[in-house]
C-alpha cells in the first residue's frame, strides 16, 4: 500500500458515528493572527464590492468575523446565486500566472489538499 492510498483508507468515515458524543464534546477554537488577518482581507475586499463597512472591531477574532458577515449580507442582498458566485469570486485576489505555473489545477493537487486536511483535522 502506498502512502496515498493509506490516506484515502484512512479517511474513510467511521460506518457508526457517534453523534450523541460529538454533541455533548465542546470545543473551543481560537482565531490566530492569520485567521484573523485572513477573515480581514476577505471582508475588506467585499466591503469594496458593496460599497459599505461594518463598524466591527478588526481586531479581534468573532467581531472581525462578525463582520465580514455583515459586509457579505450586504453584498449579496438582492442577488440570485449566480451573482452572489461572481461576487464572492470577485472579492478574491487574482493569481498571479507565475504560481499557476508552479501549481497548475489538477486532480492531485485537490487529492493533496484534502489530505492535509484530514490530518491537520485528526491532529486537533
Amino acid at each position: 500500500m502506498n502512502l496515498r492510498s493509506a490516506l484515502v483508507f484512512t479517511s474513510a468515515p467511521d460506518p457508526e458515528p457517534n453523534i450523541e458524543a460529538a454533541k455533548a464534546e465542546e470545543v473551543e477554537y481560537k482565531d490566530g493572527w492569520t485567521d484573523i488577518a485572513f477573515i480581514a482581507l476577505c471582508r475588506k475586499a467585499y466591503g469594496s464590492l458593496a460599497g459599505w463597512q461594518s463598524e466591527r472591531s478588526w481586531r479581534d477574532g468573532p467581531e472581525t468575523f462578525a463582520g465580514m458577515v455583515e459586509v457579505s449580507r450586504v453584498l449579496m442582498k438582492g442577488k440570485t446565486a449566480a451573482q452572489q458566485k461572481d461576487a464572492v469570486i470577485a472579492g478574491f485576489p487574482q493569481v498571479p500566472g507565475w504560481f499557476r505555473k508552479l501549481f497548475p489545477y489538477s486532480n492531485e493537487a485537490v487529492s493533496t489538499s484534502r489530505n492535509v486536511d484530514i490530518f491537520q483535522r485528526a491532529s486537533v
